[in-house]
């Protein structure tokens, strides 16, 4: 059974009331970054799986300047990084711009690249920033990607368990059934 990311923090004894809650949604699961240059410079980040413990992300030119580098600031999960794809990747502090995360440097001949990154557990959804920078113009947006605040947890449940849920799942089934009545002729 898998806690949802509301029963994660419940769990780690944080009230919130539904409006609080409602920042924490997941992200969008693609962003075009428009740059505020002379050339229209866009680019599209787009978040593509999540298998296991790799999260991946394709990244695109899609008009104007080169792409320098783009990052995925990782807040919470950014000493939770193991592995990465392509290798060209830092991790920390971006000195152009001042954000931290998981930051890929381009060649100048890029135009479409899928990136990776694999974390040292399994992790709800949330929403990260996400940044490209051309020249020395960069834009964010938000992003969906891990939430290292909260581990997916699993707790298994006897069969016992799942025994009584099935008994009353078919008292449930049974109590809704329409009733037949006689006729009279």
């Amino acid at each position: 059974m898998r806690f949802s990311a509301f029963a994660c923090a419940l769990l780690a004894g944080i009230m919130m009331t539904s409006a609080a809650w409602a920042g924490s949604v997941p992200g969008p699961l693609s962003a075009t970054l428009k740059l505020n240059d002379s050339k229209d410079t866009q680019f599209k980040i787009s978040f593509t799986s999540v298998v296991g413990t790799t999260w991946t992300y394709k990244v695109e030119e899609l008009k104007g300047r080169d792409l320098s580098h783009w990052l995925l600031e990782l807040g919470a999960c950014l000493d939770n990084v193991v592995t990465f794809k392509p290798s060209s990747a830092d991790i920390g502090k971006d000195g152009s711009t001042g954000y931290y995360g998981i930051k890929w440097n381009v060649s100048e001949d890029f135009k479409s690249a899928y990136f990776s990154f694999t974390l040292d557990n399994a992790y709800e959804p949330g929403t990260l920033t996400v940044l490209a920078k051309a020249s020395t113009k960069y834009a964010t947006a938000d992003i969906y990607g891990p939430d290292c605040n909260c581990p997916v947890i699993t707790v298994p449940v006897p069969s016992a368990v799942w025994a009584g849920l099935a008994v009353l799942g078919g008292l449930a089934a049974v109590k809704t059934m329409p009733r037949l009545r006689k006729r009279h002729h």
